[in-house]
């Protein structure tokens, strides 16, 4: 959802700075691939984006992702709000440093739910928001959708979330924190 979603607002203009663990992003190894490295996924999600490698855990990673987020106007993650605390890399932080951040974050459940801390995935969201279920009504048996749905609808979700707060925050200067928790917003698509 997160690299979809960056993406999209790098096809809309917006100057993207794609941060990778020193490692790279896993998507770079999925199949489909016709060269090492350059998985199908990763070549279109990663499109309209520049890219720095920094170790995050390191203090000169710590650092380097300062001085980006001191000129950014979004950032934009789907690590889980655990990991982002323990790295430091929290809205109070970051907020501090940037006034006008817009700081989007993307995860599984909403921080305020006993689940927050869980990995959740395209089809644990399917599962968890009543999608499967809507199939088995539908077919008569329970199944995933044939994509990555719950991915996608919160790409475009977190989309226009954060270009919602950028109008606030070119209106007051004022920067502000967006959680797009993947479950309820899939529930909500759904009940529609």
């Amino acid at each position: 959802m997160g690299p979809y979603a960056a993406q999209l607002l790098g096809d809309m203009g917006a100057d993207v700075i794609k941060v990778e663990p020193p490692a790279g992003d896993l998507t770079r190894i999925t199949h489909p691939q016709r060269h090492p490295g350059m998985g199908a996924l990763a070549l279109n999600v990663n499109r309209n984006k520049r890219s720095v490698v920094l170790d995050l855990k390191s203090e000169d990673g710590q650092e380097a992702l300062m001085r980006l987020v001191t000129t950014a106007d979004i950032l934009l993650t789907n690590m889980r709000p655990r990991a982002l605390t323990k790295l430091g890399l929290d809205y109070e932080r970051l907020s501090a440093a940037n006034p006008k951040l817009i700081y989007c974050n993307a995860q599984g459940f909403r921080t305020d739910s006993e689940l927050a801390g869980l990995a959740a995935y395209d089809e644990i969201v399917q599962a968890s928001s009543g999608f499967v279920d809507l199939m088995r009504r539908a077919t008569g048996a329970p199944n995933y959708a044939p994509s990555i749905l719950a991915d996608k609808v919160c790409a475009l979700t977190i989309t226009y979330s954060v270009l919602a707060a950028l109008v606030h925050q070119r209106a007051t200067g004022q920067g502000q924190q967006v959680e797009v928790p993947m479950t309820d917003t899939l529930l909500a698509f759904n009940l529609v």
